[in-house]
């Protein structure tokens, strides 16, 4: 199954379904800055950087190297931001 969510959208915006990129790019100091809930998925979206870009390219080929320790607690972070708390340091979309 190809994940056809993890994709830059918008010309600011970086959306991915994929949990394990999302916690993986909050660990690395990425802050999520909107949570889309639907039927079937969660969309988390990440403000684009060239920075962001590449460190989700080297998660996709499986060549990203995280902290353990910040990986669980991006986990654990994640976890309440997609059950509907805010991230800290939220930013509101309509701002970019």
């Amino acid at each position: 199954m190809s994940d056809i969510t993890t994709q830059p959208t918008k010309p600011f915006l970086y959306k991915t379904a994929d949990r394990g990129l999302a916690a993986a790019l909050m660990a690395l100091g990425f802050e999520i800055i909107d949570v889309e809930h639907s039927d079937t998925e969660t969309l988390l979206t990440f403000p684009i950087s060239r920075m962001l870009l590449d460190a989700a390219d080297a998660y996709l080929v499986d060549t990203l190297s995280v902290s353990a320790h910040r990986m669980g607690l991006a986990f654990e972070r994640l976890e309440d931001i997609t059950a509907g708390y805010r991230a800290a340091g939220e930013i509101d979309i309509d701002d970019l």
